[in-house]
């Protein structure tokens, strides 16, 4: 009897819950779905969460990742442009006042009961549902305190309570989502700077002769080109295309860790810390000189984006084993002597061999130096762009995710606080090394 008793509350217990089997597909992303009409259309749990999200927080997506409007949303991209994918969800049907009639949520805490997995669910879609409702709460708790405390004075982070700073679990899904975002919006920062490039007259022939120069073992020879119709027209091009709103201004703009600097403060230090970020590039990519070719060298820096590719293809299409990889530091305008001392020579090289040596292939943790980098205003800038306290909690934030992603990567705090306290003081030598580049050079003939 006892037997058939437990059979028969087993057997019960079974169907208490029977996952929905997956027979359609989303309108929006084209994935698995089932035939349950979400705020008024069919859609899989992503983009439901998605959309409920969307409209709940009254964001409004300003800008296509790809200025077009007219990105492809399947579930492989869904993620890339959030804009087209809400208007893939209005044009399908779905109703944002269908959202507001969602129920709020009861504080009373429930016993969770865990429920076998089958086989028709979407375990991808449904984790992803639960993940970015977590990140909705940790980002409604962050706007909270950003509204309480936006006029207040971030004190700057001491390099050696990081330790104390720093909560005791390891990495959360929260801060390595924010790494990869952060990752994909420098790879457009990036993309940027090339198809801007690729806008100047001369730039095919130049970049033709220097990949040769690579490709055959030459010295690269940089000094032999005008510096007004190329090095300094182009750099002038990308701080243009920034103060006028251009290309490079709306991929900058994609970094909310700028939303609260005043414009005035943003466009003064984004003007200088361009220049250091072209040092911490050839840094990176001087590190990774080991790498087999040109491309698997820009890859390991993390410097690789489309419009390289394309700019790479003009020349050696289809064959991206042509040209191997390069040490941007045997330029010929590193060539000794080039700065007006040989100490001063030396503290350029040192800088970026050490800043190389840390990061070497380590793309998050060079794409987190460079958002400090970014964010970090040179000592002979304004009182008030040195002393902004939202570019200061942007420099706190980031320094403290460094830290967190050191301490989750080496396992070791003491260790992480090292490298971080290292990084940190690579910042002033940086801002050095960029006065001697541009202002300490030897005069050419």
């Amino acid at each position: 009897m006892e037997k058939s008793a437990d059979k028969s509350s087993t057997s019960v217990r079974k169907k208490k819950w029977v996952a929905r089997p997956l027979v359609t597909q989303c309108g929006v992303c084209h994935s698995p779905a089932t035939d349950v009409h979400h705020y008024g259309s069919v859609s899989c749990y992503s983009c439901r969460a998605f959309f409920r999200r969307t409209v709940g927080s009254g964001k409004e997506y300003r800008f296509c990742s790809k200025r077009t409007g007219q990105c492809q949303i399947d579930s492989n991209n869904r993620k890339n442009c959030k804009k087209c994918r809400f208007e893939k969800c209005l044009k399908i049907g779905m109703m944002q006042e269908k959202v507001n009639r969602r129920h709020p949520p009861t504080k009373k805490i429930k016993k969770i009961e865990l429920k076998p997995l089958k086989k028709s669910l979407d375990i991808g879609d449904l984790v992803d549902e639960c993940f970015v409702d977590e990140k909705d709460h940790c980002d409604d708790v962050k706007l909270d305190k950003e509204n309480t405390n936006q006029n207040e004075e971030y004190p700057e982070t001491d390099p050696e309570n990081f330790k104390n700073l720093s909560p005791t679990f390891n990495l959360t899904f929260e801060e390595d989502f924010k790494i990869h975002e952060l990752m994909v919006r420098k790879e457009k920062l990036f993309e940027e700077f090339y198809n801007i490039f690729l806008e100047f007259p001369n730039f095919v022939s130049l970049w033709k002769r220097f990949l040769f120069q690579i490709q055959t073992c030459c010295p690269v020879i940089q000094s032999g080109v005008p510096a007004d119709s190329y090095d300094c027209n182009m750099k002038n091009m990308v701080r243009d295309n920034f103060v006028k709103g251009g290309l490079v201004r709306h991929a900058l703009e994609m970094f909310d860790e700028f939303k609260y600097v005043p414009e005035h403060v943003k466009t003064e230090t984004i003007e200088f810390s361009l220049t250091v970020l072209q040092i911490c590039i050839r840094s990176y990519l001087s590190a990774n000189k080991d790498q087999p070719t040109l491309i698997d060298q820009h890859f390991a820096a993390g410097t690789y984006n489309k419009a390289f590719q394309t700019a790479y293809d003009k020349v050696y299409p289809n064959n991206r084993f042509a040209v191997q990889s390069f040490d941007p530091l045997q330029l010929d305008i590193f060539t000794t002597p080039w700065a007006v001392n040989y100490d001063e020579e030396m503290f350029f090289k040192k800088t970026v061999t050490v800043l190389g040596s840390i990061v070497k292939d380590d793309v998050k943790l060079g794409t987190l130096f460079m958002i400090l980098v970014l964010a970090t205003p040179g000592a002979a800038l304004s009182v008030e762009a040195q002393g902004d306290p939202s570019l200061k909690k942007v420099q706190s934030d980031i320094s403290l995710l460094i830290y967190r992603y050191l301490k989750n990567k080496l396992a070791d705090p003491d260790e992480a606080s090292r490298v971080t306290n290292s990084l940190l003081r690579l910042i002033t030598d940086l801002h050095m090394s960029r006065s001697i580049h541009l202002f300490r050079r030897i005069s050419l003939p």
